[in-house]
């Protein structure tokens, strides 16, 4: 791993949550194959679709009925259906996954904070490039979307999710690394476009009897994701300076202690600590 290899291919949140675990963990993320998305991961970006660009919801997806692939005739007609997705450029959803994404967004569309979200909608998917000064790395990331609404700018990352309670999306934001997402976009609003917007997750359960959450993220947490990331992109101009990506967890354990802090946002520390046990025990 070496600056040309970086440049090749900037990091991103994905690449520097895995990077958080361990410089070899990062190299072995990379180093994989793209695998296909889940049946959950589709379910969740067929929501997406369906609430913010449902008239292109046909040409993203390839609905398809169900089929016995045990059975040569399923196999037969499985793998026509799938050339038929990969000539149109469409991801193959089934037909009751689509049912219950459209249950999701449905529901969803009934809780008025997502809906004033979404009406005031600038860009979707936008892509956002710079380069961290300090530490020479090139960086990129995707927004889902950002919005105009009365309280200011405000970008919005949807997530699809077992739970949209509070303090079980709490666990889940702290497990996958959410934090990390949230601070890499502050930065790059504040590089590449001198905006500070606020930020919210929109979290939609995908599974009966559904349920819609927007959670908002303080200012003063994204100022904490955002200085958490900044000390993983040192770290990480360390560990490639001197050529430690064959390190695992004893990189952080004893060489890079200062740059590791386990740290429990307010909005997690209820889902966690009991009533007893505070931040300052």
């Amino acid at each position: 791993m070496n600056q040309q290899d970086i440049e090749n291919r900037p990091l991103s949140y994905s690449s520097l949550k895995e990077f958080k675990v361990s410089p070899r963990h990062f190299v072995y993320y990379r180093e994989q194959p793209r695998t296909p998305p889940s049946d959950a991961q589709i379910k969740g970006q067929a929501v997406e679709c369906l609430l913010l660009e449902k008239d292109r919801f046909d040409k993203k997806f390839l609905i398809v009925p169900e089929i016995n692939r045990r059975t040569n005739d399923g196999k037969e007609q499985f793998a026509q259906l799938l050339q038929q997705a990969i000539k149109e450029g469409k991801t193959m959803i089934t037909a009751a996954d689509k049912r219950d994404a459209q249950d999701a967004a449905d529901v969803a569309l009934k809780n008025p904070e997502l809906v004033e979200l979404i009406a005031g909608k600038r860009f979707m998917q936008k892509k956002l490039e710079w380069r961290e000064r300090a530490t020479n790395l090139p960086i990129n990331g995707f927004i889902d979307f950002d919005t105009n609404i009365d309280t200011g700018l405000t970008c919005v990352e949807m997530k699809t999710a077992r739970s949209a309670e509070l303090s079980t999306f709490s666990r889940d934001a702290v497990k996958f690394g959410y934090p990390i997402q949230i601070g890499t976009y502050a930065i790059g609003y504040m590089k590449t476009r001198f905006e500070f917007p606020n930020f919210v997750w929109a979290v939609i359960e995908t599974t009966p009897p559904y349920g819609c959450n927007i959670i908002s993220i303080p200012k003063k947490e994204v100022e904490i994701f955002k200085g958490q990331v900044l000390g993983l992109l040192s770290a990480f101009r360390i560990c490639l300076d001197q050529n430690k990506f064959d390190e695992d967890y004893r990189f952080w354990n004893f060489e890079m202690r200062k740059y590791q802090t386990f740290f429990l946002p307010k909005w997690a520390q209820s889902s966690i600590f009991s009533p007893e046990e505070t931040d300052e025990d």
